[in-house]
């Protein structure tokens, strides 16, 4: 199943698809209902060698009129994450306690954007990275990119 935006399904073309298989022990990853997590709509996993990962839906999802009626948007915003897009303050560190607002490292690819409308066209400058010379990995700033393979 290609990746489409909204309920239009608008192709998207990022050099990505996803395809439903029946057996959980087949698939990279499992959307799920993860229950009660506060007013949290949803949780996803970045790219990394698991077996098998999880996209959890919490309740808010489901009882916040706004966001029930556009569950594909919280969707593809989660899907997003496991394209390996973070938030756009992943990088930022908290002016009051110096800290970062997230655990995870991230590297930027591309201009930065706050209103995060640029993850189209990252995602595609992303997935279209090929290998250096000598099989040398890819690199975003000075970041190797790491390339997950199913089994």
């Amino acid at each position: 199943m290609p990746l489409r935006n909204g309920p239009s399904s608008i192709m998207l073309n990022v050099g990505v698809t996803f395809e439903w298989v029946p057996l959980a022990q087949d698939a990279t990853f499992v959307l799920y209902h993860g229950g009660s997590n506060g007013g949290t709509l949803a949780s996803a996993f970045f790219p990394n060698a698991k077996d098998l990962n999880y996209l959890l839906v919490y309740n808010a999802a489901f009882s916040l009129k706004d966001w029930k009626e556009n569950m594909w948007k919280i969707f593809t915003h989660e899907l997003g994450h496991v394209l390996g897009l973070r938030h756009e303050f992943a990088m930022d560190t908290n002016p009051t306690t110096g800290k970062e607002f997230e655990v995870q490292k991230a590297v930027q690819l591309g201009a930065r954007n706050p209103d995060s409308r640029s993850g189209i066209d990252s995602t595609r400058e992303f997935y279209a990275l090929r290998d250096y010379a000598h099989g040398n990995p890819p690199r975003v700033v000075s970041t190797d990119i790491s390339d997950y393979t199913l089994k």
